[in-house]
């Protein structure tokens, strides 16, 4: 019987759901128009979000770095140490190592949006 009565809720949950979406079957028509200065509560619900990732911490990546350094990090390329060494090269010791790094695609994206948001607000009386 409980079975029944929580497949029933969830139905009605669907239909209220799918009545929505036919609201916003026009892909071209934007559910939130922000250059106008209309929708205040999507720049709300963004920097809410924001400060929730900022606070757990930023995402990071591991990406692969080649350079030249004065000590040993990683994996040590012989041949074009061998060479910074014959020229004299100050930072002789030419490295590949992997570096921890928050300047990745979805950080940037962040950003972006964000002095986007700046922008607009800086632009408008909201």
């Amino acid at each position: 019987m409980y079975e029944a009565r929580s497949f029933a809720r969830q139905g009605t949950q669907y239909s209220k759901m799918r009545d929505l979406s036919a609201e916003y079957t026009d892909l071209d028509t934007p559910m939130y128009d922000i250059e106008t200065g209309n929708d205040v509560n999507l720049i709300a619900m963004y920097i809410k979000e924001l400060l929730s990732i900022v606070h757990r911490g930023l995402p990071v990546e591991y990406r692969e770095v080649n350079d030249d350094l004065n000590f040993i990090r990683g994996k040590l390329n012989i041949i074009p140490t061998v060479l910074n060494v014959k020229i004299h090269k100050r930072e002789a010791f030419n490295c590949s190592f992997d570096d921890l790094t928050r300047d990745i695609g979805i950080n940037r994206l962040l950003l972006a949006a964000a002095k986007k948001i700046e922008s607009y607000t800086n632009s408008s009386d909201l």
